[in-house]
């Protein structure tokens, strides 16, 4: 099958290796409004990120956490940070979300270009592991008050409540926004924990 048979909303992927041809046909994602964001795809890139500590309080000597380190992450794609315990797997991500900087060398990048670490800090988030929620607050009363922490003193309150609709519509699988954290928790509905933990 070649690119000019297939239908406008799909394209063709193929992937060569020495030994074999994978072909695999992708087709638009079902949630229409995320389609919109299609265009905006980043790129995350990482060239020699070093990370050092200094240890000892009388005598202190340097030790290298991390060591040139290089890769990229492609905006569209899961991509997993695989090692044992103490690889450096969390530090790695924490320098990257811009959590640690102290110690720090080497180039982060967004779409191969150098990256303005204030842009990026306004514009990404960084979601742990472990979900802190408060249990006693609704979906959209949590979120709610993380809109007014994040957002600066220019936005009203009305815009800010319609930035919090607006995020609704988009994460699409959040149906009922008063239903309490708690509740969510109890049914270990973990595609709600990551919404709400992504929402705030």
């Amino acid at each position: 099958m070649e690119q000019k048979d297939l239908p406008s909303f799909a394209k063709l992927k193929i992937n060569k290796r020495p030994d074999s041809l994978k072909l695999e046909l992708l087709t638009i994602p079902e949630n229409t409004y995320v389609n919109q964001f299609d265009n905006r795809v980043v790129n995350v890139g990482f060239r020699n990120i070093s990370y050092t500590v200094k240890e000892g309080i009388f005598k202190t000597r340097s030790r290298v956490i991390l060591d040139s380190i290089n890769g990229d992450f492609s905006g569209g794609e899961l991509t997993a940070i695989m090692g044992p315990s103490g690889a450096g797997k969390t530090m790695l991500l924490n320098i990257l979300a811009g959590y640690t900087s102290k110690g720090v060398l080497g180039e982060k990048l967004i779409n191969d270009k150098p990256r303005n670490e204030l842009a990026f800090q306004r514009k990404s988030c960084y979601i742990m592991q472990d979900d802190d929620l408060q249990p006693l607050l609704t979906v959209s009363e949590s979120m709610t008050i993380a809109a007014s922490l994040k957002m600066s003193s220019k936005y009203t309150w009305k815009e800010k409540k319609n930035r919090v609709c607006l995020l609704f519509k988009f994460m699409e699988i959040i149906k009922d926004p008063n239903i309490l954290l708690s509740l969510i928790c109890q049914n270990i509905s973990f595609p709600l924990l990551c919404s709400s933990s992504i929402g705030n």
